[in-house]
């Protein structure tokens, strides 16, 4: 299939990148949208993305972490996947640690206040087959362009995170099924590229609120935001 592939970077080593970029070549995809996102006035991944995206013409477009690379056939099983269903819009890798284990917070049921809750306490169950979802990861997932075009890409108010939540709401919300491929793995070294899990985790928490004022009424915001307050006094870090 016509794909083309965005990488944003950020302070991520060379040898990841390089494994990054081989691995989309030896899969097939020859264009590569690679953005460096350091320049002095950064706007974000979401804006970057966006920007990747725009000097791509194929049918489908890869988003995927620059610490990220693709694993031999994972390309292959998307595509046959996309081409025999035509009712998917977004597809997402499994993502794997270098030692083997699936990242369960790279994906997940629609979010919503009581999920939030929830999901500390349900461990997430990993399908064996192509499953429904109501979110997958932007560290590694493959969307139809036009359907990207028609979403107007990722919302760019969200600087880091929240932003493949966002985008898989309003593919679902358009009408578009988002696909989980167990199948299709990505090796990832999850948070190579921002170390510093203060800011992480500020990151993480002010993306989360923009997610639920642009979703739900101000009394739920609210409601969500003091919650999570009481919880980063036993939990810290971002998740």
């Amino acid at each position: 299939m016509n794909t083309g592939a965005v990488v944003v970077t950020y302070q991520t080593p060379n040898g990841l990148l390089q494994n990054c970029l081989t691995s989309l070549r030896i899969s097939g995809i020859q264009d590569i949208s690679v953005i460096n996102n350091t320049q002095k006035n950064n706007p974000g991944f979401a804006a970057v993305a966006n920007q990747g995206a725009a000097r791509l013409t194929n049918d489908y477009l890869l988003f995927i972490n620059p610490d990220a690379a693709l694993a031999p056939g994972a390309l292959a099983i998307a595509w046959c996947y996309l081409d025999d269903h035509s009712s998917v819009g977004v597809v997402g890798f499994l993502l794997r640690s270098p030692a083997g284990q699936v990242e369960t917070m790279s994906f997940g049921a629609p979010v919503t206040p009581l999920s939030l809750i929830t999901r500390h306490f349900v461990k997430p169950r990993l399908p064996k087959h192509p499953a429904p979802v109501g979110w997958v990861s932007g560290g590694a997932l493959i969307i139809r362009r036009r359907l990207f075009k028609q979403l107007g890409g990722f919302d760019p108010q969200f600087f880091l995170y929240w932003e493949d939540v966002d985008l898989c709401r309003r593919a679902r919300e358009a009408g578009w099924q988002v696909i989980l491929l167990p199948q299709a793995g990505v090796l990832h070294q999850r948070g190579s590229s921002l170390s510093d899990n203060w800011r992480r985790t500020k990151l993480y928490d002010q993306s989360a609120d923009k997610y639920f004022r642009k979703h739900y009424p101000e009394m739920i915001c609210l409601m969500v935001r003091s919650a999570r307050s009481l919880y980063r006094l036993l939990s810290p870090r971002a998740h």
